[in-house]
């Protein structure tokens, strides 16, 4: 605790973050991914941005040069709408509409006034769901959202 996630991937990982890493998936699937920009957060409890990215399991894992963020949270959210139990409504409909969504956002299909719409989607399955995953289920989302927006947006833009 206290030790900047820089410090952890460069002293404990041995990699150097600058021209290997495109981003840092931090904390398991149910939180989120952060730009190498916030990699002096310091790992402590709660969520260490503020937002949506916790420690979690404490995974740290670097994502390569060449890796969209995009496909990272997408991942994080297959895992979540798949792992989801069915009990609580939120979790059991919202996480599989927020993979929808984020695959949407890949193919190009979404138009940023849905992006708003996500965002509510993923602060609704978080404050509404029973358990701990369903309570975390929408960060990967938001901490997208939160990080990478200018991407998605331009890349509903332009198509890609």
């Amino acid at each position: 605790m206290g030790t900047s996630l820089r410090d952890i991937i460069e002293s404990i990982g041995g990699e150097v973050i600058e021209g290997n890493l495109s981003s840092v998936a931090v904390g398991g699937p149910s939180s989120g991914v952060l730009p190498i920009e916030k990699l002096d957060l310091r790992v402590g409890p709660g969520l260490i941005d503020g937002n949506s990215v916790m420690i979690g399991a404490g995974g740290i894992i670097g994502i390569g040069k060449g890796s969209d963020p995009l496909e990272t949270t997408r991942n994080l959210a297959e895992y979540n709408a798949n792992e989801s139990c069915g009990k609580c409504t939120p979790c059991r409909e919202g996480t599989p509409r927020i993979l929808g969504m984020l695959k949407e956002m890949r193919s190009g299909a979404i138009d940023v006034p849905s992006l708003g719409i996500l965002k509510d989607l993923c602060s609704t399955v978080n404050a509404a769901s029973l358990c701990g995953l369903g309570q975390a289920a929408g960060n990967p989302a938001l901490s997208y959202l939160e990080y990478f927006s200018d991407k998605a947006i331009e890349g509903i833009q332009t198509g890609d």
